[in-house]
């Protein structure tokens, strides 16, 4: 499947690329060069036969509903690959690989080191971005769990600094998650050591701030069907 076909295929299966607000659209394009938002439900042929060979035998081993995110996050990365140019539109989806098979992490399709991408995904969208610098991104839904269990991500005195916010603290948990899962993936850490190495320092509604060690971080937000993105692009100095 070219990527004509692709589309067309998974719109026959319920998949779909979401059409975001333009506020949403412009605050993304402002900080990569390039993004992709992939809806997902249920099961899709087409996407299955989108996958390369080594893909499909690592969704054969997820659980259903890790297999359908799994799959919807290497559509992405594949259909974000042809919007911008990195790949002919008449290349077939099932030869581009999305995966680094050294590590496991997120590949974007042509992009020879040219591009940095990352993913994120809930339980029904599939997020991909992709800059020239190393970028991370995070998409989740505004819960009260991330309430109850903020103490895990947060120390004390983050908890201070978002409680001081003035933000309601569903969202206020809810930004500083997205920011730390988006900046384990720009800084290529694991998730746990992000919690502790990255503290934050000012939340904001659209840009918070965060130390690593001596270092700050930016991460921007942006809010969108019930959610929250943030998106963190490596370190300032």
């Amino acid at each position: 499947m070219d990527i004509l076909s692709l589309e067309r295929g998974l719109s026959l299966d319920g998949w779909h690329i979401a059409v975001p607000s333009p506020e949403f659209s412009n605050t993304i394009n402002l900080l990569s060069s390039g993004f992709m938002v992939f809806e997902y439900h249920h099961p899709a042929p087409h996407a299955w036969e989108a996958l390369t060979p080594f893909e499909q035998s690592l969704a054969a081993g997820f659980p259903e509903r890790r297999k359908y995110s799994f799959m919807a996050s290497r559509i992405s990365l594949k259909l974000l690959s042809y919007r911008i140019g990195l790949i002919d539109g008449r290349r077939e989806a099932r030869t581009l690989e999305t995966i680094d098979p050294k590590d496991g992490r997120p590949l974007l399709p042509g992009a020879e080191g040219r591009f940095y991408p990352s993913v994120s995904h809930d339980k029904r969208f599939s997020m991909t971005v992709a800059d020239k610098r190393p970028i991370g991104v995070d998409i989740e839904l505004i819960s009260p769990r991330l309430i109850k269990g903020r103490h895990i991500f947060m120390n004390p005195e983050e908890t201070a600094v978002a409680d001081g916010s003035g933000l309601d603290l569903t969202v206020a948990a809810t930004m500083v998650w997205t920011a730390k899962e988006a900046a384990s993936k720009a800084l290529n850490l694991h998730l746990i050591e992000t919690w502790r190495a990255v503290r934050l320092i000012k939340l904001g509604k659209r840009e918070s701030i965060f130390a690593c060690g001596s270092s700050e971080l930016r991460a921007n937000h942006v809010f969108e069907w019930d959610r929250v993105v943030s998106v963190v692009k490596g370190l300032l100095n």
